[in-house]
């Protein structure tokens, strides 16, 4: 019996974690659930068998804790908070200088030469690229090109010293969104990067995608397969999105759970799996092809 209210905690928590930040909890208030919750394992302490206790108090840390730090990042009131940048910059006194300035702001990476910077792409997801054009093998031209090969869409600002009109042409004709010459602002930069940041989340939120006979309107919140509509909950539209925008891609459980829940869950945690089934039988079982593929050992992808 506690084992099932367990696993009922520790799934509301996952769908907890976007709801309740919503509402206007005060910090006090979080404070004292979770102190309640101490009081509240003390008292069981005394009548339940350990083994049960144990089960109890972690699933209800997990709740509360979890439900605490969303509430804090909302307490930031800024909404680009917490995305993801890449920084390929061959100068390393530069590259330090930025994530110093931006790192209240956002998560980021460092990257030092364009190949790294390539495979970073290639095994991480980022929300934003800031790339040099001079770099020791390969220059951002051809980190520009490749990535419109892969056809990735992640906005690519170029930060060079280089103040040549072609090259700027250049740069935004092959795929670059924006072009700033050394030195910059750091006023201006970060302006820029809110600018395209907004821009991406705008075009990206108005879109539908579709995927053999699976489409997904992103603005309605609209799924359906073979032209029958399908009822999703939040977490399962979200990790649908994420699947069809990346389809054919492998995802692994770390970069499933960085992106539809956040750093605050254990990366040993089930929740992953379970959502993926959950979306299964709504999405492939009632029907004869399967999408979703599991990938033994790393995670999943979603395929035609």
């Amino acid at each position: 019996m506690w084992c099932f209210i367990s696993t009922v905690v520790y799934c509301l928590s996952a769908d907890a974690q976007i709801a309740l930040p919503q509402l206007p909890i005060p910090t006090t208030a979080v404070n004292g659930l979770i102190q309640s919750a101490g009081n509240t394992v003390n008292n069981l302490s005394q009548q339940l068998p350990i083994l049960v206790y144990g089960s109890f108090f972690n699933v209800f840390l997990i709740f509360t804790v979890n439900t605490k730090y969303s509430y804090n990042k909302v307490i930031t009131n800024n909404i680009l908070s917490f995305m993801k940048l890449l920084i390929i910059e061959d100068d390393k006194d530069m590259a330090r200088a930025l994530k110093t300035s931006l790192k209240n702001d956002y998560v980021l990476e460092l990257a030092y030469t364009g190949e790294e910077g390539l495979f970073q792409l290639s095994v991480n997801e980022y929300d934003l690229i800031i790339l040099d054009y001079m770099l020791p093998d390969i220059n951002g031209l051809e980190i520009i090109t490749e990535l419109r090969r892969r056809k990735l869409e992640t906005p690519k600002l170029v930060l060079t010293g280089i103040d040549a009109v072609d090259v700027k042409v250049l740069m935004l004709d092959s795929g670059g969104d924006d072009y700033l010459v050394k030195p910059v602002h750091m006023k201006e930069l970060k302006a820029r990067i809110r600018l395209l940041l907004r821009r991406h989340r705008n075009e990206l939120s108005s879109r539908t995608f579709s995927i053999g006979d699976l489409s997904i309107d992103v603005a309605s919140k609209t799924v359906s397969r073979e032209k029958k509509n399908i009822t999703l909950r939040r977490k399962e539209f979200d990790l649908l999105e994420y699947f069809i925008r990346n389809h054919g891609k492998v995802l692994t459980r770390s970069m499933i759970l960085d992106h539809i829940w956040d750093s605050s869950y254990d990366s040993f945690t089930n929740v992953v799996d379970v959502h993926v089934n959950y979306l299964r039988r709504k999405v492939d079982k009632p029907f004869q092809k399967q999408l979703i593929k599991t990938v033994h050992g790393i995670g999943y992808k979603l395929e035609w």
